[in-house]
């Protein structure tokens, strides 16, 4: 359902307005073109406007939706493989996410 469409807001709960979420990865893994909050894991897991687009505020977010939604599909397309293609080179599939949690568990019961 992702694909059907060219953006993907990513809006967080209270819970995690500092952090991030599944969507953070889910979106690049089926080469979604995500804008998302500009918080600190964002920031660490991906490049702010070339494989994620971060907002600060509500027009801020309004206004890369609006670029985003402007490209040319061939564009467009080249957006969604550098996403996808990062987050698998940085080891953000699920493979790679649970072996991360196991590290910081035995580190934790060290």
């Amino acid at each position: 359902v992702m694909r059907r469409y060219r953006v993907q807001l990513n809006i967080m709960r209270e819970l995690n307005r500092e952090s991030h979420n599944m969507r953070t990865f889910d979106i690049p893994a089926v080469r979604g073109i995500q804008v998302a909050p500009n918080t600190p894991d964002h920031r660490k897991y991906f490049e702010s406007d070339k494989s994620i687009w971060l907002y600060s505020n509500l027009e801020e977010c309004v206004r890369q939706c609006e670029m985003l939604l402007s490209l040319e599909r061939p564009q467009a397309n080249e957006i969604r493989t550098r996403s996808r293609e990062y987050a698998i080179q940085s080891g953000y599939s699920y493979v790679g996410r649970s072996r991360e949690l196991l590290t910081c568990l035995q580190q934790i019961l060290k």
